[in-house]
């Protein structure tokens, strides 16, 4: 089959995808902060106890500075409630709000979310000031329709009523974080959104209803288009669900025409008018799953594998055959069969999605291929009870329990497979992130695996079989298993694997005020603190996607300066979160301080113990030491202070203190150390590393110093600097923060010292790679943005 549509609508996606990706910018003309007067349609409504708006078609924005029109659309929310409703044209005031920027690799990037969707800011603290004369019905009945259907499931639902919203209305944000971060680890949140599964199970279930009442098949063709279309509008015709949408309504126009239907060419159709609309929704990771999984079942990818396993399948019957002559045996073999082909419905879908998935979440579940035979088939029956009970709650409100109860209960029985799931071994596989080449690579062999499988089956339908052909037969099934599992293990694991045992690498995440480094020394991942006191659960946010993106699954120790919640709070969301996450920390290490005055560490040591992590003390003068075959360091953290029996007024004094060096670099971690102490530490530094202090004063310097607090003015003196003399200075703090950090008195000292300056708070993450050769900080805005480079 040639496909000439299909082909041409191809081209013509990616080039338009191309242009829009790559040429169409997001405007942002307004200053953060300022309050505008803006006049646009509300499209869509999400939230019920905070609600939140969507405006589309602005036509004009006026501010202080200046009076604009704005082409994308804007998101609201409101200081009280206000009334409207949905399709009305509304005049709005409000302060400007853009989305948060991702600022450390393997960050979810909130701002590229929300403008592949056409979204360019928000509207914070918004009132209404004026009404339109007109609205449009349809959305304004389709929104009303949608708050009663919520509705039903709120009163029958319990605790489901989240996940019941979002799998039939396309709402998420009732769902409780919890059981959505539970379904996501198990590999089944697919099920969540509005895609194929729900409009392809409603909209011919809808059509072989019709059918069989007897209408005329147009006028059933015609009943089916218009719900799916309605349906999709008001559940927000997400890029999947319109995608869905147009097929299956392609599906039954040709069934209406009498023509065949050709699956890859209804998805190249559906790809344009979805990319002619909104060309950036090809970087969106809803929109490329969407797509692969059709083109993997277009492309005949589960038959490939169902294939390759025929000895599978030719046992399964050989047990079966004699039991042929009951219909309990019959109905088994059959359903043994069903399962097969099941399995590698599951098994070819994953693995054809997989370097999507890992590029986007960085981790997998091996068990979602065998969870999927038990949920997708059930889906059937979610969807189907939880369909008419909303409907029947809506007209007839005590039916409805009868049959939401046993949905609710589908549900219950999900979440505790999903829960057993979860506790298995290597229940969640964190592989990191692939590299644009290993994902290319990784389809074209995938690909050309393919092609050698249908030249093979078009060869063997031409002629007999002789024994000859039945041994290349063989032999081309062999090497296109073993191209594919060299191709699995090596272009997305092993590269990742291979570069994490010779990384020395450090990265300083932005995590707004406080502190956290991640060290990855030949193998060794430790982080040195992890905490803020600007921002909320960093160990979700920010930590977790940081080390899964860079496929780190075990921390071998976690080094803790201080006390203080901006140093601590982050490691202790990581201990707390080791089941969620999958990543588990070998050691806490804390300074001999701590071991004198436990009351301050005692949460901190409590949820180490929880989570079964080693707790151990480090005095001034001892170190972690790495060595290779050779005998030689391959790298040494040694502890500078505190001493043990020392006393300390201010609990920033008591910071440990830990020099690195590795790769001919040393870099020097302070803590939140004040002046006063400055001159013990290098005092420390010659009693307990002459060596390393006389490298240093011969190198002319350290190489990386972490400026103490933040930068705070009572820290890194002109002194300690002349003494050190160092090459980089790096500075944790938040933007716009309440202390003024950096201050301006410590800038300029460090630049007087003639100290390059990286800082979170106005270059993101700082990556700082050592070497003998390429030494260089590089400055991580985002994965696509600017970096700069620092020759040490």
């Amino acid at each position: 089959m040639r496909r000439p549509l299909c082909i041409v609508c191809l081209l013509f996606c990616l080039l338009w995808g191309v242009i829009g990706t790559h040429f169409v910018t997001m405007p942002y003309p307004l200053p953060e902060g300022e309050q505008v007067l803006l006049q646009g349609r509300i499209y869509w409504d999400e939230g019920e106890e905070n609600p939140c708006l969507y405006l589309t078609d602005i036509s004009q924005i006026q501010s202080e500075s200046l009076q604009i029109s704005f082409p994308t659309n804007i998101k609201i929310y409101f200081s009280k409630p206000q009334e409207y409703q949905v399709g009305e044209t509304i005049r709005v005031k409000g302060e400007v709000q853009y989305f948060q920027e991702k600022t450390n690799p393997g960050q979810f990037d909130q701002r590229r979310y929300q403008n592949i969707r056409d979204v360019g800011f928000v509207l914070k603290n918004a009132a209404i000031t004026g009404h339109g004369q007109t609205y449009r019905w349809i959305d304004q009945a389709l929104w009303r329709l949608r708050n009663r259907w919520a509705f039903v499931y709120k009163r029958y639902c319990g605790r489901q009523y989240g996940t019941m919203r979002s799998i039939f209305l396309g709402v998420k944000d009732e769902m409780e974080p919890e059981l959505k971060e539970l379904y996501q680890r198990a590999g089944i949140s697919h099920i969540l959104a509005i895609s194929g599964l729900h409009i392809s199970f409603l909209g011919l279930l809808l059509y072989s209803v019709l059918k069989r009442i007897r209408m005329p098949e147009k006028m059933s063709f015609l009943m089916t288009s218009l719900f799916l279309i309605l349906y999709g509008r008001m559940t927000g015709m997400s890029s999947s669900a319109m995608r869905a949408v147009i097929m299956l309504i392609l599906l039954l126009f040709g069934q209406l025409l009498g023509r065949s239907y050709d699956m890859l060419t209804a998805m190249a159709v559906s790809l344009f008018l979805v990319l002619l609309k909104n060309p950036r929704l090809m970087n969106d990771t809803g929109f490329q799953l969407s797509y692969a999984c059709v083109l993997a079942i277009g492309l005949e990818v589960p038959q490939f594998f169902e294939r390759v396993s025929g000895i599978c399948a030719k046992r399964t019957q050989i047990e079966t055959t004699e039991m042929d002559g009951h219909r309990i045996r019959k109905y088994l073999k059959h359903l043994s069969e069903k399962t097969v082909q099941s399995f590698w419905f599951s098994f070819g879908i994953t693995l054809f999605t997989l370097p999507i998935l890992l590029n986007s979440y960085y981790s997998f579940s091996p068990y979602s291929v065998f969870l999927n035979l038990i949920v997708i088939p059930l889906m059937s029956l979610v969807l189907l009870l939880g369909f008419i009970g909303g409907i029947l709650g809506m007209l007839l409100p005590f039916l409805a329990s009868l049959f939401l109860t046993p949905t609710v209960w589908i549900l219950e029985f999900y979440e505790v497979l999903c829960s057993m799931v979860r506790d298995l071994p290597k229940s969640s596989w964190i592989i990191g992130k692939p590299a644009l080449w290993q994902m290319i690579l990784y389809y074209l062999v995938l690909v050309g695996m393919l092609m050698t499988w249908k030249y093979a089956r078009r060869k063997t339908g031409k002629a007999e079989t002789s024994g000859k052909e039945c041994r290349q037969r063989k032999c081309l099934k062999i090497l296109s298993v073993l191209a594919f599992s060299a191709s699995l293990l090596f272009i997305l694991i092993l590269p990742v694997r291979l570069k994490n045992y010779v990384k020395t690498e450090i990265t300083m995440l932005d995590i707004g005020q406080g502190d956290c480094f991640c060290l990855q020394l030949n193998g060794k991942v430790f982080l040195m603190d992890g905490g803020s006191s600007s921002e909320g659960e960093i160990a979700k946010y920010k930590i977790e996607p940081f080390l899964k993106s860079q496929g780190i699954s075990r921390i071998n120790a976690c080094f803790i300066s201080h006390s203080d919640e901006d140093h601590t709070n982050g490691i202790a969301g990581i201990l707390a979160r080791k089941d969620q996450s999958g990543i588990c920390c070998d050691c806490l290490v804390l300074s001999s301080y701590a071991k004198e005055h436990k009351e301050e560490y005692e949460e901190l040591v409590t949820a180490a113990e929880k989570a079964e992590c080693a707790v151990s003390y480090l005095e001034a003068g001892e170190s972690v030491v790495k060595k290779s075959t050779a005998g030689e360091n391959e790298f040494r953290i040694l502890c500078l202070a505190p001493r043990g029996e020392s006393f300390y007024a201010d609990a920033n004094d008591s910071s440990m203190v830990l020099l690195l060096e590795c790769a001919g670099n040393t870099m020097l971690f302070t803590g939140d150390i004040s002046e006063e102490q400055e001159t013990a530490i290098l005092a420390s530094l010659q009693r307990y590393a002459p060596h390393m202090w006389k490298d240093i004063r011969e190198k002319g310097g350290i190489d990386v110093l972490k400026i103490a607090h933040h930068g705070s003015r009572s820290s890194t003196s002109l002194e300690f600097l002349n003494a050190l003399s160092p090459q980089i200075a790096v500075i944790s703090a938040g933007r716009r923060n309440r202390y003024g950090h950096p201050h301006e008195e410590t800038l300029n000292r460090l630049q007087a010292a003639g100290c390059r300056i990286f800082r979170t708070d106005t270059e993101g993450a700082v990556v700082i790679r050592l070497g003998n050769k390429d030494r260089n900080a590089v400055i991580i805005r985002n994965e696509t943005g600017g970096s700069g480079t620092g020759r040490l």
